[in-house]
């Protein structure tokens, strides 16, 4: 039976990881939205320290939506703020000018739904990082599965892997940061962010 993962907007080193060594995964497309998860959010690393991007969910409240379906906050000008955020994070990173131009057309362009705008920046990690697996969607719910790595867009989620240490922007002033976003692999290691993810899948 294929590993199940919740959509995770850019999603964390690990997801990827374990979505890598799996090879062909299912991704949840029967679950009610959940705020305060990352399904809308993801943490890249800052000047001052771990810093989390939020994409503003619109909800009518006191409902139950499923995820497929929850639409952007179009009042809310959060694009500007990611990218601002992203640029002081990255532009002094050795792979910032190959891959924030796609990274920034996404965020000034999004689709209508947030789960189309986590596949889309889940396709670009993919490409950048040249990660092969595949996936297909989950048909029904099912609250107990064998395999399950939903739990991984809690934000209460500890990891059990055991990150190495690579050069982050801001090594000079903070101590490193594991399992952030794939945007901080991507920016900060490339293509050869490929063999950190398989140095991951082998320990």
């Amino acid at each position: 039976m294929m590993p199940t993962f919740s959509l995770n907007c850019f999603p964390c080193i690990e997801w990827l990881a374990r979505a890598e060594k799996a090879g062909e995964i299912c991704i949840e497309a029967q679950e009610n939205f959940q705020k305060q998860s990352f399904r809308n959010r993801f943490e890249i690393l800052s000047s001052s320290g771990k810093f989390s991007c939020v994409l503003p969910a619109h909800r009518p409240s006191g409902e139950k939506i499923k995820f497929t379906q929850i639409e952007f906050e179009h009042n809310i000008n959060w694009g500007k703020d990611a990218m601002g955020a992203i640029e002081a994070a990255y532009s002094s990173s050795p792979y910032y000018l190959y891959y924030f131009e796609e990274v920034f057309d996404l965020i000034k362009h999004p689709p209508k739904k947030i789960f189309d705008f986590n596949l889309a920046a889940l396709s670009i990690l993919k490409k950048g990082l040249s990660l092969d697996f595949n996936h297909e969607f989950t048909k029904k719910w099912v609250p107990d599965i064998e395999h399950d790595f939903r739990g991984i867009s809690h934000k209460k989620h500890k990891s059990t892997l055991n990150f190495p240490e690579y050069a982050q922007v801001f090594s000079d002033k903070l101590s490193f940061v594991s399992n952030l976003s794939g945007l901080d692999l991507l920016f900060n290691l490339g293509p050869e962010g490929k063999l950190y993810i398989h140095e991951l899948i082998e320990n």
